[in-house]
């Protein structure tokens, strides 16, 4: 069980983590006759030491006797750290912001846990009049949604996978290499 708070967040999150023994499992026997076939749980981080986080995520396999290839990849704090881990790629999708980009950059500790969030901070990044006019036009989570999408496609246009300074994101990259190489 991963349970750890009461607020939205923990318990839309929780509640998915809670169900990925029966999904890890489910794809367990979709895919137990293919032996190209590899998992990728790709899991943000806000507060874990990730470490024992994927010690937990690998309890679940064993308790569900998975056995395709799988691996757990954690965004150490959210996926907008893989984002922050190029910022050239951050200033070729946002131009018009190139000098807040690099110095605000510059306050940034890449897969750091941080208070104010990692998507709050890439958001104050691109944001000419900052985080607090963010929120005031993005007011809804669907809105938010929608921008960290926007996010995503436009600077994942522009990112240096191998160049990407993000220990988690290249965490991700060795394991999609090792799946490669095979």
């Amino acid at each position: 069980n991963f349970a750890r708070g009461h607020d939205a967040k923990s318990i839309k999150s929780d509640s998915l983590l809670n169900d990925l023994e029966k999904r890890i499992s489910a794809f367990n026997v979709e895919f137990k006759d293919n032996e190209d076939a590899s998992l990728f749980v790709i899991v943000d981080n806000d507060t874990k030491d990730t470490e024992a986080f994927r010690v937990r995520l690998n309890e679940v396999s064993v308790r569900s006797c998975v056995s395709i290839d799988h691996v757990y990849c954690i965004a150490v704090e959210e996926t907008e750290a893989w984002l922050l881990g190029d910022m050239a790629a951050i200033q070729s999708a946002y131009p018009q912001h190139y000098d807040r980009i690099l110095s605000k950059h510059a306050q940034y500790t890449q897969d750091e846990i941080r208070k104010g969030g990692t998507w709050e901070f890439l958001a104050e990044m691109l944001t000419k009049n900052g985080f607090k006019h963010f929120k005031r036009i993005n007011p809804t989570s669907a809105d938010v949604g929608r921008v960290k999408s926007e996010w995503a496609e436009r600077i994942g246009a522009h990112l240096d996978i191998r160049g990407n300074v993000s220990p988690s994101f290249q965490y991700f990259i060795g394991e999609l290499d090792k799946r490669a190489a095979v």
